[in-house]
């Protein structure tokens, strides 16, 4: 029997500098890119690129969330983190 599943895009937004990643469940803009740039890596010197990651297929229970304090995609289901992507 398959499972429902429910199809997600998740965006990642590399800096080349710091050498390190932050997923985002939505297109970021501009201005969200030099927030999470000022948020994870104050102090180095490149604008940090954003990349359309593939699709990633889930169970159509689980939601989306970030985890404030590292920047992660977390796949949260019911009231429990069951995953961080980041």
């Amino acid at each position: 029997m398959l499972k429902q599943t429910k199809n997600h895009t998740l965006y990642e937004v590399w800096s080349e500098d710091a050498a390190e990643s932050v997923y985002v469940d939505r297109r970021p803009t501009a201005e969200d890119v030099v927030q999470i740039w000022n948020e994870n890596w104050p102090n180095t010197n490149h604008k940090p690129r954003v990349f359309k990651e593939a699709h990633v297929y889930t169970d159509s229970r689980v939601k989306f969330g970030k985890n404030h304090k590292t920047g992660k995609v977390q796949i949260i289901k019911g009231n429990k983190v069951v995953g961080e992507q980041g």
